[in-house]
């Protein structure tokens, strides 16, 4: 008997340590999935020569896989939708996205992680000097569909016109600003100079018009993954892990989040 029950405390300490190897419910299938919005570049960008994947959600993704002794496989979708779908219908587990007030209610957000500054693109001509300039009467102002500044230029535009285009290859937003039919296109920063780098005749303005909060998503279905989420990024705040991951992306235009107070 006492064999036997040696066994059974054996037995119960080993499921034990194997429970508590990770957050539960963090990776079902055995990998965390981690999906991110692929034009968006100061989330992630994948290296064309050796495909890995680098950025400050690839380092967050790829920490949290440490900690909970998983592997992590990067997802890299087309849209904002596109990851909130597919962590609402569970082909991924965490989704990078900004959560603009359209987007609540059908994912779980974490608290803010990190602010990408939102700016313009502009012909060198352009009298248009700096973020104070758009908004002016008779002016016509692109963005992308369902982007974050597009949201955010819907109320925040009281004289220009919006112009949305769904490019999000920045090739309309280009031959829009060379014709004329906007005067300014806006956008993170990084995508804007990335995009667009060699094409002539244009220039990115100097100063940004605001941050756009990043957050992690996770479904509706799962609050103690979005709990481990929320601690996992105070820690990595206060560690100086995500200071380090924005200066070691080298993108243009990020800063670390302030922590919620």
């Amino acid at each position: 008997m006492r064999i036997f029950a040696t066994l059974i405390v054996l037995t119960l300490l080993v499921a034990g340590g194997l429970a508590s190897a990770g957050e539960p419910g963090i990776a079902p299938t055995g990998t965390l999935r981690a999906a991110y919005i692929s034009s968006n570049l100061a989330q992630a960008v994948k290296d064309p020569t050796t495909g890995e994947y680098r950025g400050v959600s690839t380092d967050i993704a790829m920490e949290l896989g440490r900690r909970n002794q998983v592997p992590v496989t990067i997802l890299p979708l087309a849209s904002a939708a596109a990851v909130l779908e597919a962590v609402q219908k569970g082909r991924a587990d965490i989704g990078f996205v900004a959560p603009n007030p359209e987007r609540m209610g059908i994912v779980l957000y974490s608290q803010i992680y990190m602010l990408v500054q939102q700016s313009f693109l502009v012909r060198d001509n352009s009298p248009i000097a700096s973020v104070s300039d758009i908004d002016r009467p008779g002016r016509k102002i692109g963005a992308n569909t369902g982007d974050s500044i597009a949201v955010y230029l819907k109320t925040w535009l009281k004289h220009a016109t919006l112009v949305v285009s769904p490019d999000y290859t920045l090739k309309e937003a280009s031959l829009w600003l060379a014709d004329g039919k906007v005067d300014a296109f806006g956008g993170n920063r990084q995508r804007l100079r990335v995009s667009t780098q060699g094409i002539p005749g244009l220039r990115l303005l100097p100063d940004s018009l605001y941050g756009v909060p990043q957050a992690i998503a996770v479904a509706n279905e799962k609050p103690e993954l979005l709990a481990a989420v929320n601690q996992a990024i105070d820690e990595l705040r206060s560690s100086g892990f995500l200071r380090d991951a924005v200066q070691r992306s080298g993108v243009d235009g990020i800063d670390v989040a302030p922590a919620v107070k």
